[in-house]
């Protein structure tokens, strides 16, 4: 039996979903300080091969201060609700090894923040994991309604706006962000229907699964 067979043989999804019942409890919003410096980080996968892609830029210019990618085998399987611990295989050595030598003072994921069935997505792992502002941003909507309210449609869930609507995007927060704020910044760095930095990673790892030009990225890692 290979490593990533023991690995998926060993993961409960039941237990997983109670350790992010848990672990919501400890999530904390509040007003972000100054940005100077905000990253991007998504993966694209081939079978259980995945590449992460991290883009850091500077705020509010958006020029690219750098770009990292790491290669590495996932094997937690795909199950709808716990996709954060598939992608943390790859996100969480990528991210951990660009925290050694620079300073992000935002991260944008690709995925929800507490817009999720137990108020802890993708962005809500990273955020906590790395004690760093998330902010999750999602191309489908996981739970609740869209409500309107003034010119904004928010995600409803449980009676708490958890989302808003940009676009065709859902922005929710991760940790140390409120929704507005999440929506505020997300709207100053949205190039191309995507935010910039974010838009960026997922232009990266896309080129790098699929065998084409990387850019300027440095491959960090491989395993």
């Amino acid at each position: 039996m290979s490593r990533c067979e023991r690995i998926a043989e060993l993961f409960d999804p039941e237990k997983a979903r109670r350790a992010q019942e848990l672990l919501s409890r400890l999530l904390w919003s509040g007003r972000l300080g100054e940005l100077r410096r905000i990253g991007g980080v998504d993966v694209s996968y081939r079978g259980n091969l995945g590449v992460g892609a991290l883009v850091i830029v500077t705020y509010p210019e958006l020029e690219v201060i750098s770009c990292r990618l790491l290669v590495r085998e996932a094997c937690v399987p795909y199950i709808p609700g716990l996709l954060a611990f598939r992608e943390l295989e790859v996100i969480a050595p990528l991210l951990g090894e660009a925290l050694r030598r620079e300073r992000i003072d935002l991260l944008f994921v690709n995925g929800h923040g507490i817009s999720h069935p137990r108020r802890f997505g993708l962005a809500a792992h990273v955020g906590l994991l790395f004690r760093l502002p998330t902010i999750g941003v999602a191309r489908r909507k996981l739970v609740g309604e869209e409500r309107r309210r003034g010119d904004i449609t928010y995600i409803v869930h449980r009676g708490e706006e958890v989302a808003a609507r940009l676009g065709r995007l859902y922005v929710s927060p991760g940790v140390g962000v409120t929704l507005e704020e999440a929506l505020e910044v997300t709207r100053s760095v949205t190039k191309a229907g995507m935010p910039e930095p974010l838009r960026l990673a997922d232009k990266a790892s896309k080129a790098a699964i699929g065998g084409g030009k990387e850019g300027n990225c440095l491959r960090v890692l491989s395993s």
